[in-house]
């Protein structure tokens, strides 16, 4: 079940006398205003033909993730698509590492721009990276184009001094900023369990992973989840949404919430970046090329690019494994130096897969305890009321208690059960696998000729394409 709003946003509330003295629009007006964020399609195609003739200032977003939110596909989908400019969007000097192009070509490499706002915001000082930044964002202005700028380093903005608050006003924002109403603050709403676990992977576990065997062994999930499930620290500055919003708010932004679990209202089942892109503002003809674009390639069997990660968790699993074993000296008849930790998890792979098997979950679990497990998806519940409680949907209706609470709330636990029944709050027992005779048999007898097989199949592979 998906989440009842595509998008939401709150009303903009200024705390800046300043920009009070300027807001003499009509409560109409300022209606139109809140639910300009990310919205429908539809919806935005006056807006995108008023901004074409100038009627209109040109808009700034700022997608400030937090992570674990689809914010890297989506960052890498804006560096590499060529169909932004066809509604006068910029995505300004962003080279994001580790983007698969495709079949388009990177457009720019000159300026990782988190590094630039890191710079600027973090630290308060400019170097030749974000002078460069606030120069692009001045000629995209003076173009009257639109423009995106995606870090994550800019959720952090909570935790900052007000001084810090004014450097991101003086020193990034202008021009754009001389009408906040036009500069979106984009926050990206994932169920709070899922972040948890998602971000498990990807700070805990692939830090972990390297060919070499001198590295540490990443701990369980339930281990982690122990660890960290009472640290509150760890909860508002890493999985607080609420927080994120409030801060952004009391800084007179105008916040949009995009629904990175997609629209109730929608016939159509569309990935994340899809659902970025033609929410933006003013944005439907790069919505209609991009998704037209996504038809041609599904049309002609062939891969458009990079545009998700793929998971780590099943190879994580394994490296565990192969790693533990390692520790316990099960292979070590064998010249490690000629096999290295990569080829041993894809041995177990390998193995796994003429067992039968057809994931880790296959194997010993070790799981979290139902009471923490209880726990998680009540502030997981927490954590989506305070987001969506009171903000407007982009029809502009109300996401008032009885939404929140018997809507929004099934549908965070439906995500939970999913989560539970698919067991991914468990990792692989290694203790007990590793007690199993086979296993043992296959590390100190198997392994050596199971990875020279590997071996060859992919030379094989490699001759024929």
């Amino acid at each position: 079940m998906s989440t009842p709003s595509r998008i939401v946003t709150k009303d903009l509330n200024s705390t800046n006398p300043e920009f009070n003295k300027k807001k003499d629009f009509t409560s109409k007006k300022q209606e139109i205003i809140t639910t300009s964020g990310l919205h429908n399609v539809k919806a935005s195609k006056e807006g995108e033909n008023n901004n074409n003739n100038n009627k209109h200032s040109p808009v700034l977003i700022l997608h400030v993730g937090p992570t674990k939110t689809g914010t890297s596909s989506i960052q890498c989908a804006l560096q590499t698509s060529p169909f932004l400019n066809k509604s006068s969007y910029e995505y300004i000097d962003k080279y994001q590492t580790g983007c698969n192009p495709g079949k388009y070509p990177l457009t720019n490499k000159r300026l990782p721009n988190h590094a630039a706002v890191m710079q600027l915001i973090v630290f308060q000082r400019s170097n030749k990276s974000a002078d460069l930044l606030k120069k692009s964002l001045k000629r995209s202005y003076s173009n009257n184009h639109n423009a995106i700028i995606s870090a994550e380093e800019l959720d952090a903005m909570e935790y900052k001094s007000e001084k810090t608050w004014d450097f991101l006003n003086e020193a990034l924002l202008q021009p754009y900023l001389y009408e906040k109403r036009n500069t979106h603050v984009v926050v990206t709403y994932r169920h709070l369990h899922e972040r948890f676990l998602s971000s498990y992977y990807e700070n805990v576990v692939t830090r972990k992973i390297k060919d070499r065997w001198g590295n540490k062994i990443a701990v369980p999930f339930p281990e982690h989840f122990s660890t960290m499930i009472g640290d509150e620290e760890y909860y508002d500055r890493q999985l607080n949404l609420g927080r994120l919003i409030d801060a952004y708010e009391r800084h007179s932004f105008n916040v949009t919430i995009f629904n990175f679990h997609g629209d109730d209202d929608s016939d159509e089942e569309e990935d994340v970046v899809t659902r970025f892109l033609c929410q933006l503002p003013r944005a439907a003809a790069t919505c209609e090329a991009y998704k037209n674009d996504l038809k041609n390639d599904a049309n002609n069997n062939r891969s458009s690019g990079n545009r998700s990660r793929s998971s780590m968790k099943s190879y994580s699993q394994y490296d565990r494994i192969a790693k533990t074993a390692y520790n316990m000296k099960l292979f070590k008849q064998f010249n490690m130096t000629d096999i290295n930790r990569l080829e041993v998890v894809q041995a177990i792979e390998y193995r796994m897969n003429s067992l039968g098997m057809k994931s880790y979950t296959d194997l010993p679990l070790d799981c979290v305890g139902d009471e923490e497990l209880n726990t998680l998806l009540e502030m997981s519940i927490q954590n989506g009321r305070r987001v969506f409680k009171g903000r407007r949907t982009s029809t502009g209706t109300e996401t008032g208690t009885g939404i929140t609470t018997y809507r929004q709330d099934d549908i965070i636990r439906t995500s939970f059960e999913a989560y539970k029944k698919r067991q991914e709050f468990c990792s692989v027992d290694v203790d007990s696998l590793l007690k199993e005779r086979s296993w043992t048999h296959f590390f100190k007898h198997e392994l050596k000729a199971t990875v020279l097989s590997i071996r060859d199949q992919s030379r094989m592979q490699e001759v024929m394409n």
